[in-house]
This record gives C-alpha cells, structure tokens and sequence, in this order.
C-alpha cells in the first residue's frame, strides 16, 4: 500500500486547565505524524512546571511509562520552552500535556501521511 506525500500538520494549540492532564493531539485513524516541535509558553505571572506524555493507541494511559518530560519549569519571564525531535506516531497516538498551574500553552508541531 502506498502512503501520500508527507503534508504539514495544523499546529495544535491548547492552554489546559491547571492539574489536568489534557490531549493535545490524537494522531487519527488511518494516519502516521511525525512530531517535529512542541513550544510552551508561560503566559501567566508566576513560574509553572509541566509534563509531556505519548500513549501508544489502544493502551492505557501509565505514568511510568509514557511520560517523556517530568516536572519541567516555565518561567513566566524567559523564553519558551521548546522540544525539537523526530518522534514518528502510530495511527491512535495520544500526546498529552499537563500544566501545574494553568498558564502554558502548548503549540505542537508536525507532519502526516495517509495511504494513497
């Protein structure tokens, strides 16, 4: 089966709530992405720390194993935090985010492909 041309991913944008772990983007079905960036921002007035985790489809979400940044500080006057890598995503990827506090946005970037 052949795959289609490598195509832009709509940049992914969420500020979630404070102590929540949130979705930030499902890879759908049918579907490969490559994660090219993730960028947070801190746009409140105090230092906020925060997680990044990937769930491979179908399973559970599991600390231990999925998550990939862990207690990560944002200061609220310094640059964003910015993660540049490569990761390749299955169809039913989940990529979750969480904010101690509720000030950071996430923006991720990226890259998808479905069969022709």
């Amino acid at each position: 089966m052949a795959l289609s041309a490598w195509a832009y991913l709509d940049p992914q944008q969420l500020k979630p709530s404070a102590a929540t772990r949130t979705t930030l983007y499902t890879v759908p079905a049918s579907t490969e992405a490559i994660v090219t960036n993730i960028t947070v921002t801190n746009v409140g007035t105090a230092n906020d720390a925060f997680e990044l985790s990937i769930s491979p489809a179908g399973v559970s979400f599991d600390a231990a194993l999925h998550v990939f940044e862990k207690d990560v500080t944002v200061r609220p006057d310094a640059p964003a935090f910015e993660m540049i890598s490569a990761k390749t995503l299955a169809a039913g990827t989940i990529v979750r985010c969480y904010s101690d506090n509720g000030d950071l946005i996430f923006h991720l970037f990226g890259m998808t492909r479905t069969p022709a």
